[in-house]
């Protein structure tokens, strides 16, 4: 990666780092350099809204996460990208909730959260033990934003990425399901991890 602005990314950091560090720094890269280039032109609200809304549910998958690996506030409060549209407050507040309830709830202080299914969501994160149900959640909530902005712009670059977000969906799935087959995973298992 050396020469690229990946590469630089990765730079930055000192020592030994653990994968979600580098996971991290990349994301906060991406979205940083993803930010300035829609800030650059006009007529680009409904991208820079996405992008942002973007930013707010890998900050709310990476709150969650953190909360099941234990991770103290310091590190939490190190992880949450800049530029979404839920404030950096409440985001400073998450970073000390304890559990997934409290966190929901002080999400849902911010006028920018959409909390529509987090309860379930929740509910079945607990009966499965795993972050799937609001992973699937926050993808379905992008699905739905950036199917109702490529029908209101047919002419921008919304029919492309809504295409290439259902096209990657696809692989994943398929992915999913060929890795799942060959090592022997009921069909049922499979499908519960099916996302559409």
């Amino acid at each position: 990666m050396i020469g690229t602005p990946w590469g630089k990314a990765m730079k930055k950091i000192e020592g030994e780092t653990s994968l979600e560090e580098l996971e991290n720094s990349l994301d906060m890269h991406y979205f940083s350099e993803a930010l300035k280039s829609v800030k650059k032109k006009k007529d680009n609200d409904k991208l820079l809204k996405y992008i942002r809304i973007e930013i707010d549910h890998r900050n709310i998958i990476n709150q969650l996460r953190s909360l099941r690996m234990e991770l103290d506030f310091d590190k939490r409060l190190g992880m949450i990208i800049p530029g979404g549209r839920i404030d950096y407050g409440t985001m400073k507040q998450v970073c000390q909730s304890e559990d997934d309830e409290e966190l929901i709830e002080l999400l849902r202080r911010s006028n920018a959260f959409d909390g529509e299914g987090f309860e379930t969501a929740l509910e079945q994160s607990k009966a499965i033990l795993s972050l799937d149900p609001f992973a699937e959640l926050l993808s379905h909530q992008r699905q739905r934003i950036l199917r109702k902005f490529a029908y209101l712009s047919p002419v921008s670059p919304f029919p492309i990425i809504y295409y290439i977000e259902r096209k990657s969906l696809e692989v994943r799935n398929l992915r999913l399901l060929v890795r799942g087959k060959a090592i022997g995973l009921d069909d049922k298992v499979l499908e519960s991890h099916m996302d559409f």
